[in-house]
């Protein structure tokens, strides 16, 4: 029990803030159903509309399992710290991403052609 509210504690930290940074022109019922909507497919792993107890407890041990860099069943301060900024570098690298891709489906070409 206390892994899966580690867990719960691990998922909050670690999403809120990128998530928002990513979305932050979004209004906040918008961004909550995103939010959702992504955990709910990652937990739902048998796809089949429901997330049970079993695809609840796998969902947090992977996800405690993730953050435990050196797999010692134990999660230190430090490797919250690690996962969270890998975590937060992988959601800036999509804003420039989708940032560099809108910018460069925008910018017309401002060449004169002389004649």
């Amino acid at each position: 029990m206390r892994k899966l509210l580690t867990t719960a504690a691990i998922l909050a930290l670690t999403t809120t803030s990128a998530m928002a940074n990513v979305h932050g022109d979004m209004d906040m019922d918008k961004k909550a159903e995103m939010k959702a909507e992504k955990y709910f497919t990652e937990m739902d792993m048998d796809s089949d509309g429901k997330v049970t107890m079993e695809e609840s407890r796998k969902f947090g041990d992977d996800m405690f399992n993730e953050v435990d860099a050196d797999g010692n069943n134990y999660l230190t301060k430090s490797e919250l710290v690690e996962h969270k900024k890998m975590e937060m570098k992988k959601w800036h690298d999509v804003k420039a991403d989708k940032i560099e891709t809108k910018t460069n489906t925008t910018t017309t070409d401002t060449k004169k052609t002389s004649y």
